[in-house]
């Protein structure tokens, strides 16, 4: 990093620019190296002025005279550094040397021999609080996402739970997809000594909501097996593209990128086809397909950091509120559909206890008629043969008299039962034990004059 150059005619305007930067007779910077990976050594000048895990088979006094060690294991933790930049300000100074006059920055990594080498971002230089402020913000708007995500899934499944529906699902999915996106988001901006899987996580997280973006807009059941089906390839391609050499991963890349771009044009459509076919979708869902949508395309800018330049992060942070005002939204249409279900339910259970209890009477009251009207002539019937068999002296004909008397009081019997039953309207008999022998007498008293009559031995 050169000085000025003390040959331009312009030395002192420029210089006069730099004066928020001055400290005494230097200008001061604090430059902020972004994440390298997977393990490395940044020198300044001829210093060793940071670590970030361990280069296998690493000689330090080849590079530096104040550090001698020698290692022999690899370790990753790739990791921010912030380094402090000091430059000259008098033109002579500068002019003796510009080389020495500058900064020289180094920086040693080893290679997993993954796609996932060297530098994630860009290079940030500036005043030292400012670059501060800046490392809280994005950590701050970090961990703010994450919480939000994380309440927002929270809710969301205890609402699915409660209700027993996957009514929520879209939203349970796009939540948690985002949970992981932010939460790997999270340990990049602190340190990781597994930087491979965190990355794929990253990469492979905003599928996730992608694919409930198109679940929601799905107007059917096989458009949503059809959209499920798209997100997961999206997912797993991007998820196993930090483990892969350079030329595989820069083929993955493309077709994770035309899954993405399918996917995205794929939530449109389906979101269209549901609007003009006027399918039931809820209108704070239309927004939250809506960002998705366009977070989908932001998410080819390269750049991640600072995160409050990066576009996808508001997109999915406004479709996290969004989705938590659904949940909320569509519990509370439901509890009023469920409402109004129940009130109809039970005007109509009344309704039709109502018509029920009218049949019962109207039964009743027939059970009593016929079984009071029929009983008249049937006694009277039984008085005449009883007196008939008094009379009787053939004994064939006493026979047959007093089957006939026996089926009159047996009709008698039943007509009064029924009388009975119509009376108690039936209510059940309680439970009890019965004589067996009895129930087979009884039996044998009904039947045994039918089988003499017919020669059958009972």
């Amino acid at each position: 990093l050169l000085n000025l150059d003390p040959a331009s005619p312009d030395f002192t305007k420029d210089a006069e620019g730099l004066d928020i930067f001055r400290r005494g007779d230097s200008w001061r910077f604090s430059l902020s190296v972004p994440l390298v990976f997977s393990a490395s050594n940044i020198y300044l000048d001829s210093e060793l002025v940071a670590r970030n895990g361990t280069i296998e088979h690493y000689e330090f006094i080849k590079y530096t005279d104040s550090f001698d060690l020698v290692t022999n294991d690899y370790s990753p933790h790739p990791a921010r550094t912030a380094l402090d930049l000091s430059f000259r300000t008098k033109r002579e100074a500068i002019a003796a040397d510009p080389v020495i006059a500058g900064e020289v920055i180094c920086i040693h990594y080893e290679s997993s021999g993954s796609v996932m080498t060297g530098m994630r971002d860009a290079f940030m230089v500036g005043l030292d609080t400012s670059m501060n402020n800046i490392e809280s913000q994005s950590q701050f708007l970090i961990i703010l996402a994450f919480a939000l995500a994380g309440v927002a899934c929270a809710v969301i499944i205890v609402l699915s739970v409660l209700k027993r529906s996957f009514l929520f699902f879209p939203e349970a999915l796009l939540t948690f997809g985002i949970l992981l996106f932010f939460f790997s988001g999270y340990i990049f901006a602190r340190s990781t000594t597994a930087p491979l899987f965190v990355a794929a996580l990253n990469q492979s997280a905003p599928f996730l909501f992608l694919g409930a973006a198109l679940l929601a807009a799905a107007p059917s059941r096989k458009a949503g097996i059809f959209s499920s089906l798209i997100a997961l390839c999206g997912f797993l391609l991007s998820f196993i593209t930090p483990f892969t050499a350079f030329h595989t991963a820069g083929v993955l890349n493309i077709i994770v990128a035309i899954v993405r771009g399918v996917g995205s044009v794929a939530v449109i459509a389906l979101a269209t086809y549901s609007s003009i076919k006027k399918q039931s979708m809820h209108s704070l869902r239309g927004v939250q397909v809506a960002l998705v949508s366009v977070a989908a395309f932001a998410f080819q800018i390269t750049h991640y950091y600072p995160i409050a330049l990066y576009p996808p992060y508001w997109l999915i942070l406004g479709a996290t509120i969004v989705s938590f005002f659904i949940g909320f939204s569509v519990f509370r249409d439901t509890e009023r559909r469920n409402e109004q279900l129940l009130a109809n339910l039970s005007l109509e259970v009344d309704r039709q206890v109502k018509d029920i209890r009218a049949i019962i009477t109207e039964r009743d009251n027939l059970l009593q008629f016929v079984s009071h009207d029929m009983k008249k002539p049937l006694l009277s019937s039984e008085a005449l043969l009883a007196t008939l068999l008094d009379r009787e002296r053939d004994e064939e004909q006493q026979k047959g008299l007093r089957i006939v008397k026996q089926h009159t009081e047996r009709v008698l019997e039943n007509l009064s039962e029924i009388a009975a039953y119509a009376r108690f309207n039936y209510i059940a008999e309680a439970s009890q034990s019965i004589d067996l022998q009895e129930v087979c007498a009884s039996i044998y008293k009904y039947c045994a004059p039918d089988c003499e009559a017919a020669g059958i031995v009972l």
